[in-house]
């Protein structure tokens, strides 16, 4: 189904998008810098994978304290909190195991897969992408700053993670995101706690709209949504879907929940 003007789709809306490369000097106070290098730093992470990988993706390790330590990596959610490392960058790496001749032992090795640069801030997200071949591909992905004055209560911050411009609306609220960035949009529960949404892409002609998705999520007063519309490489086509998923916000943090 398309549309010949996006107005009709998303009529007397206010498009606000921020690139993700970007992110951290967008909507930032300025105690979002206070703990910048302290204990208190940390991450969240959550991957996409990219086509249909053959291969397990095993478990990915980073460099914290001179030490690797396991990255806990959310599929379809984010993950629990984790120490940022100190530095610039997120340093990947597979763990391999190789038999040890003529022993029953194996010999522990890591192979870097990876570097994601990391935004300065109390606290961060990380969003990963996993390659289909991960012996030839490095991991890629993206950092951005994340706190209460940046993603409040009752709104969602959508990602668009697929190669096509898309956009989102939810009741009188629209968003037009285009490829790598992310944005926020109100996302106020109407009844019984759900919300009602719409993903489109940019159509081959100019002006027109493409509606792919129609879906209904939870929602809730006290919690906060992410919405990440992602595209799946299946015999090179591909096919963009979304996901979303409440995450609660305390009102005593100054960040996210711990």
């Amino acid at each position: 189904m398309k549309k010949p003007l996006f107005h009709l789709l998303f009529v007397s809306c206010t498009i606000a998008a921020v690139n993700l490369a970007t992110a951290q000097d967008v909507n930032t106070q300025p105690n979002d810098e206070a703990y910048t290098g302290s204990s208190r730093n940390t991450m969240r992470v959550i991957a996409f994978r990219e086509g249909e990988v053959a291969d397990e993706l095993g478990s990915i390790f980073y460099e914290h304290k001179g030490k690797k330590a396991q990255l806990d990596i959310g599929i379809g959610s984010l993950s629990s909190s984790m120490p940022m490392p100190k530095g610039e960058a997120l340093a990947l790496y597979q763990q391999i195991e190789t038999p040890v001749s003529g022993s029953d032992q194996k010999k522990t090795s890591y192979r870097h897969v990876g570097s994601i640069s990391l935004v300065k801030g109390a606290k961060a997200i990380v969003l990963l992408v996993i390659p289909d071949d991960l012996e030839k591909k490095k991991i890629r992905g993206r950092s951005f700053k994340d706190s209460k004055s940046i993603h409040p209560r009752e709104t969602a911050r959508v990602f668009n993670m697929s190669s096509k411009v898309v956009a989102i609306r939810a009741g009188k609220e629209a968003l037009k995101l285009p490829v790598g960035e992310t944005g926020t949009i109100k996302w106020k529960a109407m009844a019984f706690n759900s919300v009602a949404y719409q993903v489109a892409m940019e159509g081959k002609k100019k002006n027109t709209w493409e509606i792919i998705q129609k879906a209904e999520c939870a929602a809730h007063p006290k919690m906060r949504t992410f919405v990440f519309i992602s595209g799946t490489l299946l015999e090179n086509r591909e096919t963009i879907t979304s996901s979303t998923f409440l995450d609660p916000v305390s009102d005593d943090d100054a960040g996210d929940t711990p």
